[in-house]
C-alpha cells in the first residue's frame, strides 16, 4: 500500500477503525516523529499528550515529539 496523495481511506482494512475516514488522511498522518507515529487517532492521542494540536498541525509532530522526549528525559 503506498501513501498517494488522493489515499482513499477504504482501501486500508485498519483507516476507519484508526481515525483515517478523510480523503487525504493517509498522507497527512503518516509516520512521523522519533517513532513514526501514524494513524490520525495516535496522532490525537500524543497532541492530548503535548497539549500542541498535531491533528489541525501535522507537520509539527516529529519536532513536538523530540521535544517531549528531550524534556522527559532530561535533556534540554
Amino acid at each position: 500500500m503506498c501513501s498517494r496523495h488522493n489515499y482513499n481511506p477504504g482501501e486500508h482494512k485498519n483507516a476507519i477503525k484508526n481515525g483515517n475516514t478523510v480523503i487525504g488522511d493517509g498522507p497527512r498522518y503518516k509516520g512521523r516523529g522519533l517513532i513514526q507515529l501514524t494513524w490520525k487517532n495516535n496522532y490525537r492521542r500524543f497532541s492530548s499528550y503535548s497539549g500542541i494540536d498535531c491533528v489541525a498541525n501535522s507537520e509539527l509532530i516529529a519536532s513536538v515529539m523530540s521535544n517531549a522526549i528531550k524534556k522527559e528525559w532530561g535533556l534540554e
